[in-house]
């Protein structure tokens, strides 16, 4: 009986080993679940990169310059007349004097007259079909270092020279100013031609622009 007693023991202890462990061994033997990796952001909440500054495109846009459209000033001073008759410019004073003017609204002609004492001007600019005026509008430069009387006047006969050779052909009147295009013949050749002693005068395209002061 003893020994029966301590078989049984033996095989209860040998079961208990081997069976009885059942769920430590399960328990144990059962694979651990992975770490958990942090979560991914989803692409479209990832902050957009900035591109690459672009150093060519970095200088400022050039802005439209606002004197651009301004029309430029032509530098002419007040009680200044300006002629450029062939390669020569005169550059007269016309200050209104006991002599000379500039009356841009002389019975509704812009007159002038100046260069007393050096080169001289004498302009009068009727309106077209004024009845106050029945001559043709004229103007008459006198350069006295080359003994030359230019004239352009339609209305002037002169030795040589053909209708259309001797005018005034444009005029602009805008206040006190005044500018145009004009024809010039020399008087003095005219006079020589005249004499036979001369070729006949040629005809010089010229500009004029006029500057009065307000009075």
């Amino acid at each position: 009986m003893r020994r029966t007693t301590i078989s049984l023991a033996v095989v209860a202890l040998v079961m208990i080993a081997c069976g009885g462990g059942d769920d430590d061994a399960n328990s144990a033997g059962a694979e651990q679940p992975a770490a958990a990796e942090p979560a991914t952001e989803p692409a479209g909440d990832e902050p957009a990169t900035e591109p690459a500054a672009d150093e060519s495109s970095s200088e400022p846009a050039d802005e439209p310059d606002a004197a651009a459209d301004e029309a430029p000033s032509s530098g002419v001073a007040e009680n200044t007349a300006i002629v450029t008759i062939g390669d020569k410019t005169y550059e007269i004073d016309v200050t209104a004097s006991a002599i000379q003017r500039c009356d841009p609204n002389f019975f509704g002609a812009f007159w002038v007259l100046g260069g007393i004492g050096g080169n001289g001007i004498d302009m009068l600019l009727p309106p077209p079909g004024d009845p106050n005026f029945e001559d043709a509008p004229y103007i008459n430069v006198g350069d006295e270092e080359r003994d030359i009387e230019w004239v352009a006047n339609a209305d002037r006969e002169m030795a040589g020279v053909d209708p259309g050779e001797s005018q005034v052909d444009t005029f602009t009147v805008d206040g006190l100013r005044v500018t145009g295009t004009a024809t010039f013949v020399d008087l003095n050749e005219s006079y020589a031609f005249q004499g036979g002693v001369g070729d006949e005068p040629q005809p010089v395209p010229g500009t004029f622009e006029v500057l009065c002061a307000a009075g």
